[in-house]
């Protein structure tokens, strides 16, 4: 499945357009966003409240880099999830090590939120689950930046057990990006 990359400053009606190409006409299931190397703020509603309509109207994921100050921080990422609680948040990164936190915050206490542990350190993959629980958490690789097997093997030396890891690596994904859906 495939995400659109956005910049939402380009304006409501280019946003609309853009969303409406990709996942009618290109089959897309989600849009990446990176606001700190497109120069908004995620919590301005004002630019990212197009995004976050026609996302929930298409029913698609938005994908946040998160964990890089002054920006891309899983609170002001949460904060239009929670203007816009039907449309699927994933906080990439988990917050990076830094944000790990604000993450944990988001995700537990938005139903519309989740977060992917690429780059994420052990420690804080076991902390994210110990607090907001696994069915919040998915495999993310970012490859080609990162190797998809050392990013597995973080999730597997957790200790998690079989039904954990089921949602980490693949139920979860399922449901969060909709695998199923056509």
């Amino acid at each position: 499945l495939g995400a659109m990359r956005l910049n939402p400053l380009f304006g409501e009606k280019f946003v609309w357009e853009t969303i409406r190409y990709f996942v009618e006409e290109r089959g897309l299931r989600g849009i990446k966003l990176v606001s700190r190397a497109d120069f908004y703020n995620p919590s301005n509603l004002k630019v990212m409240g197009p995004v976050l309509e026609a996302a929930g109207q298409y029913d698609i994921t938005i994908v946040f880099h998160s964990g890089h100050p002054s920006r891309d921080i899983p609170s002001l990422q949460a904060y239009g999830a929670r203007h816009y609680p039907n449309t699927r948040v994933v906080l990439a990164h988990m917050g990076l090590h830094d944000f790990v936190s604000d993450a944990i915050i988001a995700c537990k206490e938005l139903p519309n939120v989740f977060a992917d542990m690429s780059q994420a350190w052990p420690y804080d993959i076991k902390a994210f689950v110990a607090k907001v629980g696994s069915e919040k958490l998915m495999y993310g690789s970012d490859a080609p930046c990162q190797s998809p097997l050392v990013e597995k093997t973080k999730v597997e030396e957790c200790g998690f057990n079989d039904t954990q890891l089921e949602q980490i690596f693949y139920k979860n994904a399922q449901r969060i990006w909709g695998f199923d859906k056509k």
